[in-house]
């Protein structure tokens, strides 16, 4: 390696496009993250008792049941199974 120039390396366009790739789906990543965190914070101070029943408030079935019933109130006043049939309707097997 003494006196030789040195030659840089000059990624493929393939390898680049990778590259591209990777970071593009590492910055989505963190952004799902973000919203998550933020759907759940906001959930924590508007509706305590959502985050209290559903583990991951940004499961498919958690997200089903915000949709139908958006608050406290509506749940309370929600048939329980008009309530069954959305979370069964998510996931079969499971209710």
């Amino acid at each position: 390696m003494g006196d030789e120039p040195r030659v840089g390396y000059v990624p493929s366009e393939e390898i680049a496009t990778y590259r591209e790739l990777v970071c593009l789906q590492e910055q989505v990543t963190t952004e799902i993250a973000r919203y998550k965190n933020e759907i759940h914070a906001l959930l924590t101070v508007l509706f305590p008792d959502f985050v209290q029943v559903f583990a991951d408030s940004t499961s498919k079935s958690a997200l089903e049941v915000l949709k139908a019933y958006p608050s406290t109130q509506t749940v309370v006043r929600a048939e329980p199974d008009e309530l069954l049939k959305v979370l069964q309707d998510q996931c079969p097997g499971r209710y």
